[in-house]
């Protein structure tokens, strides 16, 4: 029975080499090729996984981020939210940097997740474009008024005392990015000088330094240093040779150096110095500016003369209630008169037109 059965399969066996014979001979002088196939399908599932990784990791990263933040926040959201920079990271977070993790998340999205984040910005409160504008102009602002060091606002600090969490290098990015949108290249250069300091201290880069120094070489030209606008469009060439933009700015900024006139005096930073030179804010001041920034910092004092003049008084106006609890006016200046009323309304009343005031 056994001699049998192997009868069989031997015949089978021959059967079938000779009707696959072509089959067998064509596949033993691919398998090299096979092997190299199987190869690039390894690394090409490699590759997904390293990338799908690092998706993770980044978004591990955003989460970690807006983690902390939140804690912080809910603590006293007040105080938080009080702080201009924790005001402008906030925006950041929920504009720019929700732009980035929105697109992380819609790579293999299922359909479920992706719905419940449309709910989400369709029907909860969501920063725009223009906000995140708004909270960055403001932001300079503040810098330019107690002309605050761009470090030390980066690091979170005012005046000397720490307040929020440091900036990363995108944060600072960013606000140089808004103020090159407005056309602003001063700040440009601050926040983008800023940036730059910070991606070389960063464990995990957070933004492209080609990306930085193509603003920032971009904003020199613009305030009219254009050797050194050259030089920092070479660095970027150095990073990404093949970088388009780059590529036709440098070809423009050689043509206007051939056509300036030569210079008997060197501009500054045409040395090749490693400090840029910062040339101030370039604003008209047709309302006073100077004097209003001046006054915020506390550097314009009443003269005594005007102080001696100054008093302070109880005013009922022969209003009833005003006679059982009259305000309590101070001059804080004459010609013209400013007035400071004090305890004109509890500590309640207070909350309550704060909660009255709130959007709905």
């Amino acid at each position: 029975m056994l001699k049998c059965h192997t009868l069989i399969v031997i015949s089978l066996f021959l059967l079938l080499i000779q009707r696959c014979r072509c089959e067998v001979y064509t596949a033993m002088v691919d398998l090299e090729d096979l092997l190299d196939t199987e190869h690039v399908l390894i690394d090409t599932v490699e590759n997904y996984i390293k990338a799908e990784e690092q998706k993770i990791d980044l978004l591990k990263r955003y989460v970690a981020i807006y983690q902390r933040q939140q804690k912080k926040a809910r603590e006293d959201a007040q105080s938080y939210l009080s702080n201009p920079i924790n005001a402008y990271t906030l925006v950041k977070r929920l504009t720019a940097d929700w732009t980035q993790v929105e697109a992380l998340v819609n790579t293999n999205m299922n359909a479920d997740t992706l719905a419940n984040i449309s709910y989400v910005k369709q029907n909860m409160k969501f920063p725009t474009d223009e906000d995140l504008n708004g909270a960055a102009v403001a932001l300079m602002r503040l810098q330019d008024t107690y002309r605050l060091d761009t470090s030390s606002l980066a690091r979170g600090e005012l005046n000397g005392v720490k307040y929020s969490a440091e900036l990363s290098a995108a944060d600072c990015f960013e606000l140089g990015r808004q103020s090159y949108n407005n056309g602003d290249y001063y700040h440009t250069q601050l926040w983008m000088e800023e940036a730059g300091a910070r991606f070389k201290r960063e464990a995990n880069e957070t933004v492209d330094q080609s990306d930085i120094l193509e603003y920032l070489a971009f904003s020199i030209y613009k305030q009219g240093n254009v050797a050194l606008a050259l030089d920092l469009t070479n660095k970027l060439l150095e990073l990404t040779p093949t970088h388009s933009r780059a590529l036709g700015n440098k070809v423009y900024y050689q043509d206007q150096l051939k056509g300036q006139e030569k210079e008997t005096v060197k501009r500054k930073g045409d040395d090749e110095s490693e400090n840029i030179p910062i040339n101030g804010p370039n604003y008209d001041d047709p309302f006073g500016k100077d004097l209003y920034e001046a006054l915020c910092r506390g550097e314009v004092s009443t003269p005594v003369e005007v102080q001696a003049k100054l008093k302070c008084r109880y005013l009922s106006r022969d209003n009833p209630f005003l006679k059982l609890a009259p305000f309590k006016v101070e001059e804080a200046h004459l010609e013209p008169d400013l007035f400071i009323f004090h305890d004109v309304m509890s500590d309640k009343e207070i909350e309550t037109i704060k909660r009255l005031a709130q959007p709905r």
